[in-house]
């Protein structure tokens, strides 16, 4: 389940959850963006407080398919 399907069903507001996690609310919108992935500790705090229902295979999906726009973007010009 992605963190902000969770946060949502859950009825968490981001900035509650980066507290219990010891994040700022900018890091959690990140990674509920897909901007950024969270570092093993805090993977393992993410974890933890949904109860295993959020883990790194979640977060995977959307960092994979970022990576992907941007190289997709970037080749676009014929760059390579």
């Amino acid at each position: 389940m992605r963190l902000g399907e969770w946060l949502e069903r859950e009825n968490w507001l981001a900035s509650d959850f980066a507290d219990q996690v010891e994040a700022r609310p900018s890091d959690i919108s990140r990674y509920k963006q897909g901007y950024a992935f969270p570092r093993r500790i805090m993977m393992e705090r993410i974890v933890k407080i949904t109860g295993g229902q959020v883990t790194a295979n979640d977060f995977l999906s959307d960092a994979s398919l970022r990576i992907i726009r941007r190289a997709q973007r970037d080749n676009a010009g014929g760059r390579f």
